[in-house]
């Protein structure tokens, strides 16, 4: 009887520039230790009322966002929380490894990864390939914008030499994963199993030169 209000804490994804959700109540956000002002939206729908925010500038890495809701004494757990919340997302800083531990556990889609670096002087006989370790669940590899292989299957290795200049090059890598993630969540089904949601780019990701 002496609740005043119901508090949850979620891992915001990389990049996030603003999130909507809605509240049985009224509600307040704080990402870290700063409040969000929040929106009311004009949708208000029986029982909740919507709320938008949007950030100054985007954060480039995950955070956590906690919402406080001064819900009905009979919402118990996620009962004040009615819809999902969503984020708007801009790119992004995120680490090799698994998206879920990074605020995507629902999302299903491509995340690009990209770094620049200087191309090694090659001996006329050799060949150097671009080897990504470990990753879920399909890949594009581009180099300087131009696409040097689109992996399905293991080994997830491929030749880039054909694509490199002298000196400065980008590589981009676009991982995509399945439908799984979002049907766990989105739309709820039993034939969306926990090993088939790991998701993103684990590596190591090296060059390895080997003759022709």
């Amino acid at each position: 009887a002496a609740r005043r209000a119901i508090r949850f804490r979620l891992t915001t994804p990389p990049g996030m520039r603003e999130f909507a959700c809605g509240a049985r109540g009224p509600a307040r956000a704080w990402v870290g230790d700063i409040e969000i002002p929040l929106v009311a939206r004009d949708d208000e729908r029986a029982g909740h009322q919507g709320y938008h925010a949007r950030l100054a500038e985007p954060l480039p890495e995950s955070a956590t966002l906690t919402l406080r809701v001064e819900a009905p004494r009979e919402s118990r757990g996620g009962d004040a929380l009615p819809e999902p919340v969503r984020f708007g997302c801009g790119a992004g800083r995120i680490p090799l490894g698994d998206w879920s531990l990074h605020g995507l556990a629902t999302y299903s889609g491509m995340a690009v990864y990209r770094k620049a670096f200087i191309a090694p002087e090659l001996p006329s006989d050799s060949k150097l390939w671009l080897d990504l370790g470990r990753l879920c669940a399909t890949a594009e590899v581009r180099i300087n914008g131009r696409t040097a292989a689109t992996l399905i299957a293991p080994p997830w290795r491929c030749d880039i030499t054909p694509f490199l200049v002298p000196g400065e090059n980008e590589v981009s890598v676009g991982v995509a994963n399945t439908l799984a993630n979002h049907y766990r969540v989105g739309i709820p089904t039993p034939y969306a199993f926990e090993h088939q949601t790991p998701s993103g780019l684990f590596g190591p990701v090296h060059c390895v030169l080997q003759p022709c």
